[in-house]
């Protein structure tokens, strides 16, 4: 076999294969909590841990 060594593997389904039963119950069961998600937008959860950070460091 070939090897290949995956450099993206946080874009990707590389690490875990194609359709992997508990990745599409992960992703299914996320986007039934929250429909759209990308990294351009503001979620509430990242938001809450912005927030969380802020108050635990120390500055304005």
């Amino acid at each position: 076999g070939i090897e290949y060594i995956d450099c993206l593997g946080g874009y990707g389904i590389y690490n875990v294969g194609h359709r992997h039963p508990k990745v599409l119950k992960a992703v299914t069961d996320q986007l039934n909590r929250q429909a759209l998600h990308s990294q351009e937008l503001l979620d509430p959860l990242r938001g809450y841990l912005a927030k969380i950070l802020a108050d635990l460091t120390p500055g304005n």
